[in-house]
């Protein structure tokens, strides 16, 4: 794990575990910081980059304020799809489709799939 990139620039889409601290400078940032930040990423009040989508997990999207389990978290510029796959609130495991919008989940304890247009589960 040592020798894996702390993130993934794929153009217009950035992936990384946890985040990014917003008042820091991309070239400053520690794998660590990519690792846990949380609120201070969370509640940025503009997007980290002007021109990319941050794609996220690490924090589960029910923990935060208004969401539900099942459905993905949306901030300034980022959108969260960790849903909770081993949490019995939750057992939604999530994978992001950002070519085709699409959300396709699966319940670990329900047993069940679904597809699902993004814009129904943000």
């Amino acid at each position: 794990f040592s020798t894996l990139p702390t993130h993934l620039d794929l153009g217009d889409i950035w992936l990384v575990h946890a985040g990014v601290d917003p008042s820091i400078p991309l070239a400053e940032q520690t794998a660590e910081q990519m690792c846990w930040v949380r609120d201070d990423f969370h509640s940025i009040p503009k997007p980290y980059f002007p021109d990319k989508l941050i794609i996220i997990g690490h924090t589960i999207t029910f923990t935060l304020p208004g969401v539900v389990p099942g459905k993905l978290a949306q901030g300034q510029g980022w959108i969260d799809i960790d849903t909770g796959a081993y949490h019995p609130r939750s057992g939604w495991l999530t994978a992001l489709d950002v070519t085709n919008c699409l959300v396709y989940q699966v319940n670990v304890f329900k047993n069940c799939v679904r597809t699902l247009p993004l814009k129904e589960v943000v």
